[in-house]
């Protein structure tokens, strides 16, 4: 992907040091939320208006390191692109993308993806991307949003049962861990329990002191629980049963101040954490989304 010249009467602006929140009514929720995420990024830009900068528009996306998938992408989100509705058609959507391809041009990655609902809201939206050189078809979302109200409504997250096989990976020893991650071929996550996983709310179940499985969660205050990894051992009987158990644990251990202001953002990227969404929720099948991609030429 490659830049257009464009205007550069706009200011621009780093989210995450925008101290003010000037720019949070030009963002969802969900956009929002994203920007807790490590990987993620927004810029925000304004225009001048009687010698005060006004925020004009926003645009927000995340790295998506494939972690231990194999040949699956490295691939960046566009999550979020929008532009007040009193200030577009003077540049500021194509500045945004201007700059969102500059950090492109020096990233690694490997393709670029921007899920939209189908609603007709989004059409110019998507014209404009594919003139970028985005190509949309229908695909299955693989990601979902998870209230609190969902889980105080669902009968098996709301009664887990008995978690006693299951502990927080800040009670296991640092060797017990070390040596699970490898016993459940997980020995690339080693690095990423200890710097980046929320120990509290990780767990791993351990059934006659052998793993069965782990789940490791990152938490983003103040909005998201991300689950990174959910896995199981190869000869786990109970799969399905070990996954409920940790992701229950994980929500019961969440302080009770903070839970109806979160909610869990899971991506099923991997087959158990699809076979997890199939288990709690039968009747809720993957939502129908237009997915744009832009597949990114390697540098001769």
């Amino acid at each position: 992907m490659h830049a257009k010249k464009g205007s550069d009467s706009f200011d621009i602006f780093d989210l995450s040091k925008d101290d003010d929140n000037r720019f949070d009514y030009l963002l969802s929720k969900k956009a929002l939320a994203v920007m807790k995420r490590v990987g993620a990024y927004g810029i925000g830009i304004t225009v001048n208006e009687d010698g005060q900068l006004i925020p004009a528009g926003t645009i927000v996306f995340s790295a998506d390191d494939p972690g231990d998938i194999q040949d699956m992408p490295f691939a960046i989100n566009l999550h979020w692109l929008y532009v007040d509705e009193r200030f577009r058609r003077i540049g500021i959507g194509t500045r945004l993308l201007e700059i969102f391809a500059e950090i492109v041009n020096d990233s690694k990655a490997d393709c670029l993806i921007c899920d939209t609902p189908l609603d007709p809201a989004y059409d110019v939206l998507i014209r404009m991307l594919e003139d970028w050189g985005f190509v949309f078809g229908l695909t299955e979302k693989n990601e979902y949003i998870l209230t609190w109200d969902d889980i105080a409504d669902h009968e098996l997250l709301k009664h887990p049962g008995d978690l006693k096989n299951v502990r927080s990976l800040k009670d296991v020893p640092e060797e017990t861990l070390s040596n699970a991650l490898k016993a459940l071929h997980l020995e690339d996550y080693e690095g990423f329990v200890w710097q980046e996983a929320d120990l509290t709310l990780s767990c791993i179940y351990m059934h006659d002191d052998a793993p069965e499985g782990i789940i490791l969660v990152r938490r983003n205050p103040e909005y998201m629980i991300e689950p990174v990894l959910i896995r199981t051992g190869d000869d786990t009987q109970n799969a399905a049963k070990v996954q409920r158990q940790l992701l229950c644990y994980a929500i019961k251990k969440l302080d009770k101040k903070i839970r109806k202001d979160i909610f869990f953002y899971i991506q099923l990227r991997s087959l158990t954490g699809a076979k997890l969404w199939d288990d709690l929720f039968p009747d809720i099948g993957p939502s129908t989304v237009r997915r744009g991609v832009f597949m990114l030429e390697e540098d001769e």
